[in-house]
């Protein structure tokens, strides 16, 4: 009996010891990983940025599959957020503030202990350098926890150094894997179609237009308005001095229609137009190149562009059906002038330029619903 005594006593001089040893820790911590990846600042800013992307390359979703996530209907810049919740463990990540393609500021909620959260972009040597840090403060039983699995700065900073080598790899294959295809001529005819147009900052167009979509998608369906195909952005005119653009969403109507005078949407027409076709499969980093092969198509064939109508772009698969950019389908029409089809024209091959990372990723569905807000 006295042993067993003497083996409590010593039990209970060691959680003392223990408890005395962690209550006087330092509960405030700041952790800090940084990783130089090879896709251009601005795209690793938009891929992080957009709360969407992170049950792709979290690290903490590969350790617990079954977490389940809620997100706001906006998931890109300041309010957006996630929750998540798996088991009894429960957290939030808001959006609170963001300076394009340079900074964004986040608030964490880990089972109910609050942290601050910086992302941190620089442009280094044709790379980009992020930087993630943490700053935040334990409670008693985070202590216990980190205590014993290293430390705060081994159990914080493993997870976002596994996160941070998704995010390149992830954006390694999925940016530069693409194609170029020139379809060739085309002729619409007249149409009517139900559009909203908005002017925004250049930096703002590709973040603005899936939230466009979303919206007209929704205003047809809840009003019982009989559409043909998928909506497509209409670009109608640039201020390259203020980098600004005006342009519209649209989808086309099977029959003219009218709409309040209250109504955001309004029904407008489209005349018949001839038009070279390009698709381009992968992200939207390479529209810029597929137009410029659209237009070199036009040139070497002695077309014209027709620079009296609109350019225009249908997302045909987007970020709504795949997380994975380089299966995004794009097909965007250049006016030319011409009154008839071209009887010859010159077809070049289509073009790939494929990334060698060491495994592509999964595709991952989603959709991702938005609101209204132009940002000028």
């Amino acid at each position: 009996m006295k042993i067993l005594k003497y083996f409590f006593l010593l039990i209970m001089l060691l959680v003392t010891a223990a408890s005395i040893f962690v209550a006087t820790l330092n509960p405030n911590y700041v952790v800090v990983r940084t990783k130089i990846i090879k896709t251009p600042r601005i795209t690793a800013y938009q891929y992080i940025n957009d709360l969407r992307n992170w049950e792709e390359f979290g690290s903490w979703k590969e350790d617990n599959p079954n977490m389940q996530f809620d997100y706001s209907v906006n998931t890109s810049g300041k309010g957006s957020y996630y929750n998540w919740k798996n088991g009894n463990d429960f957290g939030r990540i808001e959006t609170v503030s963001n300076k394009e393609g340079m900074l964004i500021v986040q608030k964490m909620n880990d089972n109910g202990e609050i942290s601050d959260v910086f992302w941190q972009f620089k442009d280094t040597l044709g790379k980009t350098k992020i930087t993630f840090k943490n700053i935040g403060k334990m409670g008693f039983s985070n202590k216990i926890f980190t205590g014993i699995q290293g430390g705060i700065d081994h159990v914080v900073g493993t997870i976002f150094e596994r996160s941070l080598e998704n995010v390149n790899r992830i954006l390694d294959f999925e940016v530069n894997t693409y194609k170029v295809k020139i379809n060739g001529y085309i002729q619409k005819a007249f149409f009517y179609y139900l559009q909203k147009t908005i002017i925004s900052k250049d930096v703002h167009i590709k973040k603005n237009i899936p939230i466009l979509i979303h919206d007209i998608n929704q205003f047809s369906q809840k009003n019982n308005i009989h559409t043909v195909g998928i909506p497509f952005i209409k670009y109608n005119k640039k201020d390259p001095n203020r980098q600004v653009t005006s342009y519209t969403v649209g989808i086309e109507l099977k029959e003219m229609i009218y709409t309040s005078k209250e109504s955001e949407f309004v029904v407008d027409s489209l005349p018949a137009t001839h038009y070279i076709k390009t698709t381009l499969t992968g992200d939207y980093s390479h529209l810029y190149q597929a137009k410029m092969k659209t237009l070199n198509f036009i040139y070497k064939n002695k077309l014209m562009e027709d620079f009296e109508k609109s350019y225009l772009e249908y997302y045909v698969k987007d970020k709504s059906i795949s997380n994975n950019a380089s299966t995004w389908i794009t097909e965007i029409y250049v006016p030319i002038k011409t009154k008839s089809k071209p009887k010859k024209y010159y077809k070049p091959k289509v073009e790939q330029t494929t990334a060698t990372p060491a495994q592509a990723p999964a595709t991952t569905e989603t959709v991702t619903p938005s609101n209204t807000n132009s940002n000028l």
